[in-house]
C-alpha cells in the first residue's frame, strides 16, 4: 500500500496567512486518518478482519481504525438504519449474495456498495481461485469471503463407546441413537437457543436432505415465486423433524436459557452426546481425541450424506465514503491476506473433516439455506422457533407462514 502521511502541514504560505495559528495547531494535532469499520462480533478480541486491521495499523501509524462492534442480533438493524440515513461507516461487514438484508445483493441494489473487482488483489485471485472466494452480485464483486463453513454433528466418542452406540448412517439410526442416550439419562443433543443463530445448524442440515437433494434450485425458485415456504412436503417436513427432537426431550429443558459459550462448555464436560455445529466451532473439538464429527445422516442408507456449506461473509466499501481511494488501498492489502488465509482454511477443513472433503469431491454439497433468502427470513425463523422452544403452543404452519410473509415483503 502506498504510504500516506496525514500529519503536520507546515508551509511558508500557511505561516504568512493572517489568523493561521489555530489552523497550524489543528494540523499539528491531526497525526492520522481514521477509517471507520462496522462489524458484528463478540468483543474486541473476536471480529472479522481483526488480524489484518491490526497489521495495517502496525505498519502504517498514520492510519487508525475505529472498529465499531455490534452484537449479532443488533448489527443488521443498526447497519440498515445507518445506511438509510447516509451515516454508513467507511467499511462494513456484509453477507453473501442473498443472505438477508445485509447480503451483497440487497445492499448493492440499494446503491450502498462500491465494486472492488478493479483491485489488484481481486484480479490476481480470479486467475487461480474459484467463485467461492468472492462475494458478488451481477457483474460486480463487492468483497472477499473470509472463510467457508460446513455443518455437521460433533459427538462425544467416550459416551458413544460407553453405551455401545455406532455413528448413525440414516435418519432413523440417528433417532435410535438419541433414544438410547435419552433412556440412559444422557442428554442426546446440546442446543443453545439463547444465541438464536445456532438454532439454524440442525435445521439446515435436515433441509439439505429433505429439500435440496431433490431440488437444488429451491432457493432460486423461492425468490422467483415458483415455490413457497408453505408448500407441503418442504419446510414443514424440515421443522417437523427438527422439533420432534425437542418434543421427545432429546435437546433437554434449557434450550432457550443457554448461550453458545455455556452450551459448548457443558458439552465439553460430557453434558450431552452430540451437538449440531459448524466447522468453525467443531474445529477445536475434532482436534481432541475425545470428540468426532459426522454429517447428519440422510433418509436412505444407500444415499450419500450431504454437506451444507457456505461463506462467512466479508468486508465491503461504503459507496458514500469520503475516503474511497485510501480505503481501496487498504482493502487491497486486507483482501490479499484474506484470500491467502481462506485458501489455508479450506485446506485445513478438508484435512480435518474428511467427510466434508468426500462430499465436495462427489458433488454432494448444497449452499447454506439462509444465503439464498432475502429480507430477514432467517431472523423471523429464529424468532418463531424461539417461541416454540419456550413453550408457546405454535403450529408448524405458523413458522412457515411467517417466513413466507417476510420473504414477500
Amino acid at each position: 500500500m502506498r504510504k500516506r502521511t496525514v500529519g503536520i502541514i507546515f508551509t511558508v504560505t500557511t505561516l504568512l496567512l493572517t489568523g493561521c495559528t489555530s489552523k497550524i495547531q489543528e494540523d499539528i494535532t491531526k497525526e492520522y486518518t481514521t477509517i471507520t469499520y462496522m462489524v458484528p462480533g463478540y468483543g474486541s478480541n473476536s471480529y472479522a478482519g481483526k488480524e489484518q486491521i491490526e497489521q495495517i495499523e502496525e505498519e502504517h501509524p498514520e492510519i487508525k481504525f475505529d472498529v465499531r462492534i455490534y452484537s449479532e442480533d443488533q448489527y443488521y438493524a443498526s447497519l440498515k438504519t445507518m445506511l438509510a440515513t447516509g451515516r454508513g461507516t467507511d467499511l462494513f461487514f456484509v453477507q453473501p449474495e442473498y443472505a438477508g438484508s445485509n447480503g451483497v445483493a440487497a445492499l448493492a441494489q440499494a446503491g450502498y456498495l462500491e465494486p472492488v473487482e478493479k483491485l489488484a488483489a481481486i484480479k490476481n485471485a480470479k486467475e487461480t481461485k474459484d467463485d467461492s472466494y468472492f462475494l458478488s452480485n451481477g457483474p460486480h464483486i463487492y468483497s472477499v469471503s473470509i472463510r467457508s463453513m460446513g455443518l455437521g454433528v460433533i459427538y462425544n466418542k467416550g459416551l458413544f463407546q460407553k453405551y455401545e452406540v455406532s455413528v448413525p448412517e440414516t435418519w432413523q439410526e440417528f433417532l435410535d441413537c438419541c433414544e438410547i442416550f435419552y433412556q440412559a439419562n444422557v442428554q442426546p443433543l446440546m442446543m443453545s437457543g439463547k444465541d438464536a443463530n445456532t438454532l439454524q445448524y440442525g435445521i439446515y442440515e435436515i433441509a439439505a436432505d429433505q429439500i435440496y437433494r431433490k431440488n437444488p434450485d429451491f432457493d432460486e425458485q423461492l425468490r422467483d415465486g415458483k415455490v413457497h415456504f408453505t408448500d407441503k412436503g418442504t419446510w414443514d417436513e424440515v421443522f417437523k423433524r427438527f422439533l420432534n427432537l425437542y418434543d421427545r426431550g432429546y435437546m433437554g429443558n434449557e434450550v432457550m436459557e443457554l448461550g453458545y459459550s455455556e452450551a459448548s462448555e457443558n458439552f465439553r464436560n460430557n453434558g450431552a452426546a452430540m451437538m449440531f455445529a459448524g466447522t468453525g466451532e467443531a474445529d477445536s473439538y475434532v482436534q481432541m481425541d475425545e470428540f468426532g464429527f459426522f454429517l447428519l445422516p440422510v433418509e436412505k442408507k444407500d444415499e450419500p450424506a450431504i454437506c451444507c456449506m457456505g461463506e462467512i461473509g466479508g468486508i465491503s466499501l461504503y459507496s458514500g465514503s469520503d475516503k474511497k481511494e485510501l480505503c481501496e488501498e487498504l482493502l487491497n492489502d486486507i483482501y490479499t491476506a484474506q484470500i491467502e488465509s481462506k485458501a489455508e482454511s479450506d485446506k485445513h477443513i478438508n484435512n480435518l473433516f474428511p467427510e466434508i472433503q468426500q462430499a465436495k469431491e462427489s458433488g454432494n454439497v448444497v449452499t447454506l439455506c439462509n444465503q439464498g433468502w432475502n429480507n430477514n427470513v432467517e431472523h423471523i425463523m429464529e424468532g418463531v422457533l424461539g417461541e416454540y422452544l419456550s413453550g408457546y403452543p405454535l403450529q408448524i404452519e405458523e413458522i412457515t407462514t411467517a417466513m413466507e410473509k417476510e420473504l414477500r415483503k
